[in-house]
Order: C-alpha cells, then structure tokens, then sequence
C-alpha cells in the first residue's frame, strides 16, 4: 500500500468557504443586482456540493482501499 499524504478535508471544505464569503462581502460594495446575487449563491452552492462530493469520493477510496490491505492481511495463510 502506498502511502498518501494526509489531507485534512474539513479545513479544505472551511477555507473554501471562507473564500466564498470574502467574495461575498468584496461584493458588497458593488452595486449588484437581485438576479446577480441568485447566480452568486447558486454557483456558491454548487461549489460546496462539488468539493462535498470531491471529498466523500476520496474519503470512499481510503475506506475501501483500507478494507482491502485489511482483507489480505485476514486471508494470509500462515506458513511453518
């Protein structure tokens, strides 16, 4: 099994976030429209979804790939 380096996916998903408010407030200051506003926070859910599903895909591939070091382990026969 190679080993991966360790990502922290709640602090990923958190700065994504912060980023997306920060937009949000350096937009404040423009003077938008409401329809403008609806496709910013439309976009702005659909990003959190991508990166929710980017990371519950690869959370998915640790367990299985886990299950799998963790079976082989469990079917070695033991030699004498």
């Amino acid at each position: 099994m190679a080993q991966r380096p360790t990502r922290s996916a709640g602090l990923f998903l958190l700065g994504q976030i912060f980023i997306i408010a920060g937009l949000g407030y350096g937009l404040s200051y423009i003077p938008i429209g409401p329809q403008t506003v609806l496709w910013l926070l439309l976009v702005a859910v659909a990003w959190i979804g991508v990166l929710a599903v980017y990371v519950l895909g690869a959370a998915v591939d640790r367990v299985v790939d886990r299950l799998d070091t963790i079976s082989k382990q469990l079917n070695r026969t033991p030699q004498e």
